[in-house]
């Protein structure tokens, strides 16, 4: 029954509220409890960390309201609740009481694995013709939300292609404060095919009956969030590789030197700006990361180099449905001990290429990247399915549809000596296109894309989550 009545509140406050003078809205207002409602599993706390204003405290009337909706934006990017709203509601007196209203998402996900050993959908698919033998399978294991404190527990085994075991725990806040966390990580890999080589910016392989590389990873990561927007990322983590004879007399340069076992250490720090309002699709907001590491800590003599890393977004709601996105990153490393292992440039990572070349690997010592979108929002409808669907996470499907253009251009500046991998490096690149991104339920992304690129090659890709 309290919690009727503190609904009807916000709603008559927010009706209140919108029809106040300039002047009005700088009457200085003392908040008095925020009411929580939804949270079956959540801690109180792990919401209220992302609440601006504070009980006991006062505040103007407009600052107050003006928080509201970006507490929501923070609420929502905790990836624990399908659907988000904080609202006021006035009480007589020159007091207020905010009222937060969360719907939990499903937090366990035993999940089978049935995945590509590629770097990509589109890597497998196009450049190795989609072989099934090309496959990994196993289990994944997945707790969010862990004792109610947004941590995430996450267990992975897989066979197949490659065989991986790993282990990985998010703890974000290990302090009363909720300002220290932890990422504690371990993972024991082993291969009997592996890519010992890049011809032409496409990975080769070698498919063989004994095993190939066996690595060992230990990191931890912790990480310190002062402000509401800000994250700072320290890490220090180990890894052992060990490969097979004839990957090192294939390719002396796999591990350097025609070595058989890499040992080294690496340290980093990194530092996250993020007022996004969905992490996982952004339509407005901005991000700015910024990273230095050092691999080879004096140790072992295996590695030594350093490297960073600057990127920053913004997105604008232009209205009528219209969006506006723009990311750039750069990327600088010394050349170091450089084994092919330790390579990284535009396509390592799904969304850290231009569009155009989605099918290919290019790896420097440095680049530049700019990525930018212009959607427009299609449709969107969200879709009552409880009459087939038992669980109360899952019964409201939501579907969201747009169109948009893309024009991405990048520069990537090769390694000395690298000749086999030389047709996309040190010059500019670029591709544009148009597509479809389809978002659906806990903010899965298809896109489906078709591009042309400096070199007039034009292609349709599939690919999966935001394209930044």
């Amino acid at each position: 029954m309290l919690k009727k009545f503190i609904f009807l509140f916000s709603i008559l406050g927010c009706m209140w509220v919108s029809g106040q003078t300039n002047n009005d809205s700088l009457r200085q207002i003392t908040i008095r409890h925020i009411h929580i409602t939804g949270n079956n599993k959540t801690i109180d706390r792990i919401i209220t960390r992302e609440i601006e204003v504070q009980p006991g405290m006062s505040y103007s009337l407009k600052r107050v309201v003006d928080s509201l909706e970006y507490d929501r934006y923070r609420i929502y990017n905790t990836n624990l609740f399908n659907e988000v709203e904080v609202s006021l509601a006035e009480i007589p007196g020159d007091s207020a009481d905010i009222l937060v209203d969360v719907e939990e998402r499903w937090y366990f996900y035993p999940v089978p694995l049935f995945r590509p050993a590629d770097r990509s959908f589109v890597d497998w698919w196009y450049n190795q013709n989609g072989d099934l033998s090309r496959v990994n399978y196993g289990l994944r294991l997945t707790q969010w939300n862990f004792r109610g404190r947004a941590e995430r527990l996450r267990i992975e085994a897989q066979t197949g292609f490659e065989d991986r075991l790993s282990l990985n725990y998010k703890i974000p806040y290990i302090d009363r404060k909720q300002r220290h966390g932890l990422i504690p990580e371990i993972f024991y890999f082993t291969s009997k095919n592996l890519g010992y080589a890049t011809e032409d910016h496409l990975r080769q392989f070698i498919m063989a009956d004994e095993q190939m590389r066996r690595s060992v990873g230990v990191s931890v990561i912790h990480t310190y969030r002062k402000k509401f927007y800000e994250y700072h990322f320290t890490s220090l983590g180990f890894f052992n590789t060990h490969i097979n004879d004839t990957i090192a007399f294939l390719n002396p340069n796999y591990l350097g030197d025609g070595r058989t076992r890499q040992l080294f250490m690496t340290a980093s720090y990194g530092y996250g700006f993020d007022t996004r309002d969905n992490i996982n699709f952004p339509l407005s907001g901005h991000t700015l990361f910024g990273s230095v590491s050092k691999s080879g800590l004096g140790i072992f003599k295996d590695v030594d180099f350093w490297s960073s890393s600057l990127a920053g977004s913004k997105f604008w709601n232009l209205g009528k449905g219209f969006y506006q996105g723009s990311y750039l990153q750069g990327y600088w490393s010394t050349d170091g001990d450089r084994a092919l292992l330790n390579f990284y440039g535009l396509g390592f990572e799904p969304q850290i290429l231009a569009r155009g070349y989605d099918r290919d690997l290019i790896e420097g010592r440095a680049f530049l990247l700019s990525k930018n979108s212009t959607r427009f929002r299609l449709w969107q409808r969200k879709y009552d399915i409880s009459r087939v669907m038992p669980l109360q996470q899952f019964q409201t499907f939501p579907i969201a549809i747009y169109g948009k253009l893309f024009y991405d251009a990048a520069y990537v500046w090769g390694f000395e000596g690298y000749e086999n991998n030389d047709r996309l490096t040190n010059k500019a690149i670029y591709g544009i296109g148009a597509g479809l991104d389809i978002v659906s339920m806990y903010d899965f992304v298809i896109r489906l894309e078709y591009s042309t690129n400096r070199a007039g090659q034009q292609q349709f890709f599939v690919n999966f989550g935001a394209d930044f």
